[in-house]
């Protein structure tokens, strides 16, 4: 009796103890975020202001371009995650990016940031973004008033 006492003893400690393998960030929120990157090759820096939109298992553009996302990892207030777009430019040109993010949920809102990596053909260039979490309505107001 002893030992099935001290067995189910260790189970209820190390469940309680146990890091959570999944989580749900930054499923349902909003970020005003904006997007860094070098014009390839050698041309100027553009800063692009963009509204994400993360459900389950997409995150989204407000022009509607949508790719998947993952949790990677929780550390304490940080939630670390993958994703992948895939859209085209005004010429009709694909881009494939690649981002991998943190979304940090400590102090009165969520923050994010990350770095992204950008595929055009055969050529590969880096950029990054960070923002904050806000509401839908102010997300789209966000793109729209940095827009023009």
């Amino acid at each position: 009796m002893k030992q099935l006492a001290l067995v189910l003893l260790i189970a209820v400690l190390f469940t309680l103890t146990a890091q959570p393998t999944g989580g749900t960030p930054p499923r349902a929120k909003s970020y005003a975020v904006t997007l860094m990157l070098i014009d390839p090759p050698d041309g100027p820096l553009e800063v692009i202001p963009v509204c994400l939109r993360f459900t389950a298992k997409e995150m989204c553009t407000t022009d509607g371009d949508c790719g998947s996302w993952e949790f990677v990892e929780k550390a304490r207030n940080q939630n670390e995650w993958r994703g992948a777009l895939e859209f085209q430019n005004e010429d009709g040109v694909t881009i494939n990016a690649a981002l991998r993010g943190i979304t940090e949920r400590a102090g009165a809102g969520n923050s994010i940031g990350g770095t992204v990596l950008y595929k055009i053909g055969d050529f590969v260039f880096n950029g990054s973004f960070s923002g904050v979490r806000v509401s839908r309505s102010a997300c789209v107001a966000f793109e729209e008033l940095a827009n023009g």
